[in-house]
């Protein structure tokens, strides 16, 4: 993925912003910066430069992953753990972009998955996982299912199961939060 393309790619975009970046007194400003910045390196760092493109947005990030919905939910964890959700919020947007070259020659995206991704993580709410028992994130036709416990997961995958959704991943955990994926749109076994 390295030229400009006139073709139309739908991609998962994770948004991360830092909360009430523009605030904070300079030094703070930089301070979280960094923090920040370094998180990301680490979540990144398995994730090969080839399926991704990084972007600065001054209070946060944002990374198109050409890979799939997994690694963006993957770096939104490390993200949300490592931070805390006081801090940094994050949104993963699923949605068509293309591939552009900047102002400095480096590789962007641009489309609805990103502006559309944007504005919602702009307006969301500071959710707070710990206190919740399991959150479903719509990706398209996929359910991101996370959970504090595998059995909380189970359960709540076991109730999308109901409405026809298929597990597609397995009940995994990182970063101590316990995810899997599900697929609403079809009834495959």
């Amino acid at each position: 993925m390295t030229e400009t393309s006139s073709r139309t790619l739908v991609c998962s975009v994770l948004f991360v912003d830092l909360v009430e970046y523009s605030r904070k007194a300079t030094a703070e400003q930089q301070e979280l910066k960094q923090s920040l910045n370094s998180v990301i390196e680490r979540a990144l760092a398995k994730i090969p430069a080839r399926d991704r493109i990084l972007l600065d947005t001054g209070d946060g990030a944002a990374i198109t992953f050409f890979s799939g919905p997994e690694d963006a939910l993957y770096v939104a964890l490390v993200v949300r753990d490592r931070l805390g959700t006081p801090r940094a919020r994050a949104g993963i947007n699923l949605g068509p972009v293309r591939l552009v070259k900047d102002l400095n020659g480096q590789m962007n995206v641009i489309g609805d998955g990103t502006q559309m991704g944007n504005k919602w993580v702009a307006t969301c709410e500071h959710p707070d996982i710990r206190k919740s028992a399991c959150r479903v994130e719509e990706l398209g036709l996929r359910r991101i299912v996370t959970g504090p416990t595998r059995e909380a997961v189970a359960a709540k995958v076991e109730e999308l199961a109901e409405t026809g959704a298929v597990l597609v991943s397995a009940i995994e955990q990182a970063d101590g939060v316990w995810s899997a994926i599900c697929d609403t749109g079809g009834s495959r076994r």
